[in-house]
């Protein structure tokens, strides 16, 4: 029998995830589902969206034909999801993979206009 940590986390990877700060005006409850640019997104608590966004670029930059697209919410917030990847500490392991992130155009690597 599966815990309820592993069916959340079954169920989470079926939805792309907010990546990005919410808007000052917006209360989302870590944990949820928001409705955003019309597909259902999962939320994931405040602190933890840091580390998730740098794993997000990572996989996308490092294994693109083995990750979901992105969706088009995380399209258009794709320069808030970069700077708060940003923040994640510790810092990159290596100064290349740190220049590797100063560097790339992310928007337009993951198929943004």
């Amino acid at each position: 029998m599966a815990s309820s940590h592993t069916t959340t986390n079954v169920q989470r990877s079926t939805y792309p995830l907010k990546l990005w700060p919410d808007a000052p005006w917006e209360i989302v409850a870590p944990n949820s589902y928001q409705m955003i640019d019309g597909e259902v997104h999962f939320v994931p608590p405040t602190d933890q969206r840091a580390q998730l966004a740098r794993k997000f670029l990572h996989a996308h930059a490092t294994y693109p034909h083995d990750t979901e697209p992105p969706s088009v919410a995380q399209l258009r917030h794709l320069n808030q999801i970069a700077r708060l990847a940003h923040t994640y500490c510790p810092p990159p392991p290596t100064k290349e993979s740190f220049a590797l992130l100063e560097t790339l155009d992310w928007y337009k690597m993951l198929g943004g206009e």
